[in-house]
């Protein structure tokens, strides 16, 4: 380098430079340097290149390997997926089978074929896991492999999709096989229901036959204290009743449905049924024993085990007698007095006067029933002049016998004409006893009387228009009705029969204790 610098700077027959020149120099000097420097850095490139190359020749060598294998991973998998393409096919056919016929198989068809059609379904599950968790293996180790990403990613893909396919069509496969199995549970949980009903209503027809009721059933049945009802329990109150299915009874008591029950031995039913007829004749003697402490309390003799029913039946007919006794009592004797205050318009124009007047029979039944029946719901006071009044008011409606003499033309209910002075005579023919109770307040006690001795009381009509000048009836002759004169305006009193037809009980007025006789009835 040394040589070459001069060589180049000094020119030929010169034994130096200028200072001018002396950057010349400085610059070769450095080019030399470099040029040193770069064969040694030339030599490490050169080295670099040449183990680049071997790693470049080992990385493709590898990605070949680890692409065949790939591949080979690939063409197996697509294996697997093709055998598991014919499982799902076939499972896919068994599902459809069972969804088709799903209407007359029955609940053990239909689980029997749900449990086929789900064990498939989870071996194919099984087999397209494996080959689901292997595609995302191989997906992971190409990722990392930059020359294998682009290349496996198409086969890759195509798995990871016909996997996902598959997985799909096994889950619409499980789904029908699921609901095959709620259909099954559904069935079998209304045939648990149907028997259990059937053996309800037994039970309950058998306490019903035996005077007992609903309430009394579990009773009845259980043998125990605990309040359980053991299957047992009922074989024994059903055992010498009624026919029974113990398959039907055992699918009843036995949570899982369809199991039936072994036959029980024969001893062990013995065995029960003694237990059933010693609880039985314990509880007899419970009962005897409270009646007997019953007795003693009461002060009555102890009644004999047996007869506990007759006693009870005569104790239940006798509030039944009374009751009849005290109806017949009632229908015969009077009503006692009642106090009445007026509540509505219509009973603020009724007479307030002291005294009262008693009904007698049923006619006394039917005035109490009236009052009882009053809107203001209190006593009422019956008073001389009310019971008048409420007889004449029914007499309105009772047709009037008219007295020999009438024309054939009048009418049943038209009034009658009475001459004054026949009135007079009747009044002063009355018997004495009745003219002695001649004050106003004073009560007046009447007898039952017959129908015959009832006589007919006129209209209110002919009571309200009476003038002014008509003097005040009596208690006495308050029972008479009241006619119209013909030789005077004024109105008078005349008795009238009634009728011989007519239903006395019904039709019966209150009156007094008064009754006119056959010669004044005759004269008027």
């Amino acid at each position: 380098n040394l040589e070459r610098i001069f060589r180049q700077i000094l020119p030929l027959n010169t034994t130096g430079i200028t200072v001018a020149e002396f950057q010349l120099v400085k610059s070769a000097v450095g080019i030399a340097r470099n040029e040193i420097r770069g064969r040694e850095k030339r030599a490490d490139r050169l080295e670099r290149e040449a183990r680049e190359r071997e790693e470049a020749a080992v990385r493709r060598a590898i990605v070949q390997e680890k692409h065949a294998e790939m591949s080979k991973c690939i063409e197996g998998l697509m294996y697997q997926l093709n055998e598991i393409e014919y499982q799902v096919l076939s499972v896919e056919r068994m599902a459809e089978e069972l969804s088709s016929g799903i209407g007359g198989l029955g609940v053990n068809e239909l689980n029997l074929g749900a449990s086929s059609v789900e064990s498939c379904v989870q071996a194919s599950r099984a087999e397209l896991f494996e080959v689901q968790n292997r595609v995302q293996a191989l997906m992971r180790e190409a990722s990392e492999v930059r020359e294998l990403t682009e290349s496996m990613r198409p086969g890759l893909t195509m798995l990871s999709s016909r996997a996902d396919m598959y997985d799909m069509r096994l889950h619409e496969a499980a789904r029908v096989a699921n609901n095959c199995r709620q259909l099954a549970s559904h069935r079998a949980f209304a045939d648990y229901e149907a028997d259990r009903m059937d053996l309800a209503v037994v039970l309950r027809s058998l306490v019903e036959a035996e005077d007992g009721t609903v309430e009394d059933m579990f009773d009845r049945v259980s043998r125990r204290s605990d309040g359980k009802v053991s299957m047992e329990d009922i074989i024994v109150f059903l055992k010498g009743r009624c026919e029974f299915d113990r398959a039907k009874l055992a699918r009843v008591f036995d949570p899982d449905g369809y199991i039936l029950l072994e036959p029980m031995e024969e001893e062990h039913e013995v065995q029960m049924l003694q237990a059933a007829a010693e609880a039985q004749l314990q509880q007899q003697a419970t009962v005897d024993e409270s009646a007997k402490e019953v007795s003693k309390e009461a002060g009555t003799p102890e009644p004999e085990a047996g007869t506990q029913e007759p006693l009870k039946n005569e104790l239940e007919k006798a509030p039944l007698v009374e009751v009849v006794e005290t109806s017949k009592v009632n229908t015969e004797s009077a009503l006692p007095a009642k106090t009445f205050e007026a509540s509505s318009p219509m009973d603020v124009e009724l007479p307030k006067c002291e005294g009262t007047s008693a009904v007698h029979g049923k006619a006394g039944e039917q005035h109490a029933e009236q009052f009882a029946d009053h809107p203001s719901g209190k006593d009422v006071e019956m008073t001389q002049e009310t019971a008048v009044g409420a007889s004449a008011e029914k007499s309105d409606m009772l047709p009037v016998q008219t007295p020999a003499g009438t024309p054939v033309g009048t009418p049943a209910n038209k009034l009658v004409e009475t001459p004054a002075e026949q009135l007079a005579e009747t009044t002063a023919q009355l018997p004495s006893e009745t003219s002695a109770q001649t004050p106003s307040d004073a009560p007046v006690q009447t007898a039952p009387k017959t129908p015959a001795d009832v006589p007919a009381a006129a209209p209110a009509e002919s009571l309200a228009e009476a003038p002014s000048e008509t003097p005040v009836v009596t208690p006495v002759e308050a029972s008479v009705p009241m006619v119209e004169s013909t030789s005077s305006g004024t109105p008078v009193a005349a008795p009238v029969e009634p009728l011989p037809d007519q239903p006395s009980e019904e039709n019966a007025s209150v009156t007094e204790n008064t009754a006119p006789s056959g010669d004044d009835q005759e004269r008027a």
